[in-house]
């Protein structure tokens, strides 16, 4: 077996590394963004920032809103 990176792009974005309109990845960057690292206007994962960023259990960096064990709001 070998590794490899999968990577996806486009609106509905799936794979370990996706950038998208909707994005869902170990590493996710869109509009919608969920993952492990998430970074988007709506963040939900491990470690969030966006707009309004959602971490469970992680750290969350939210402009407009952060939730997470850690939270901080950016810019203000």
């Amino acid at each position: 077996m070998t590794s490899a990176v999968y990577r996806a792009v486009g609106v509905f974005a799936l794979g370990g590394v996706s950038c998208g309109l909707a994005a869902v990845a170990g590493l996710a960057r869109g509009w919608w963004a969920v993952g492990g690292g998430a970074i988007g206007y709506r963040a939900f994962g491990g470690l969030a920032a966006g707009g309004y960023a959602y971490a469970g259990n992680g750290v969350a960096y939210g402009y407009h809103e952060a939730s997470g064990r850690q939270k901080e709001r950016l810019f203000g």
